[in-house]
């Protein structure tokens, strides 16, 4: 596979990955990482889903932490960039905390890198302060 058909393969299945998410379909995203994947969600240890999550098991436990504490009510990708294994995907995001029913938009990146077709490292960054702020409610 040439450099140009490997990003563009990648490109692709992040897209492809994007959309499941939007439809709700966790399964789908889970049986596209890697057994060793690293997933990696910036912030103080305070943000409940914050911290690297290992494996699969790992990641499970990220998505029923944000299911816990938020519901995502607007997903929407604004540009995918690709190079080789790395994708990023420039996004806004619309979230509603659990304990006080108040809804925040918010803009993030995320850096995934593919390894044969799935995912094995993912990194979310966002702006840490202002979402522990507004979890708070402070």
């Amino acid at each position: 596979m040439t450099p140009a058909d490997l990003t563009a393969a990648n490109r692709n299945r992040v897209l492809a990955l994007y959309g499941a998410y939007a439809r709700g379909d966790l399964p789908h995203v889970l049986a596209a990482l890697t057994d060793d994947v690293r997933w990696q969600s910036e912030g103080s240890a305070d943000i409940p889903w914050a911290g690297l999550h290992l494996g699969a098991e790992g990641v499970r436990h990220y998505f029923a932490v944000l299911a816990r504490e938020c519901e995502v009510l607007s997903y929407q990708l604004d540009h995918v960039i690709a190079d080789g294994e790395w994708v990023v995907a420039l996004a806004s995001i619309r979230l509603r905390y659990s304990a006080r029913g108040t809804e925040h938009g918010y803009a993030k990146a995320d850096a995934l890198r593919l390894r044969n077709g799935l995912l094995c490292e993912f990194r979310e960054y966002y702006d840490t302060s202002r979402v522990l702020r507004d979890w708070r409610g402070s």
